[in-house]
């Protein structure tokens, strides 16, 4: 299995954080990040490595996993 700790990032925000930065509810990024977890898993077996880069992708755009739903539509 590739080691994806060398592409996390390094300033990876809190769901809090992501919340504030985006306006949206915690209980809207929390689910997000349920979600994103569970999508994340296909690369990683790792649930911190997977729960990190779901929310690297939450704090760049808080929609990227209901985008990614439409997207294999």
């Amino acid at each position: 299995m590739q080691n994806f700790k060398k592409y996390l990032n390094k300033k990876t925000l809190t769901p809090e954080q992501i919340a504030k930065k985006h306006s949206v509810s915690l209980d809207v990024i929390n689910k997000a990040i349920k979600k994103g977890i569970a999508v994340e898993h296909e690369h990683t077996k790792d649930t911190s490595i997977a729960k990190e880069i779901a929310l690297d992708h939450l704090g760049e755009r808080p929609d990227y996993y209901a985008k990614l739903d439409k997207a294999k539509l």
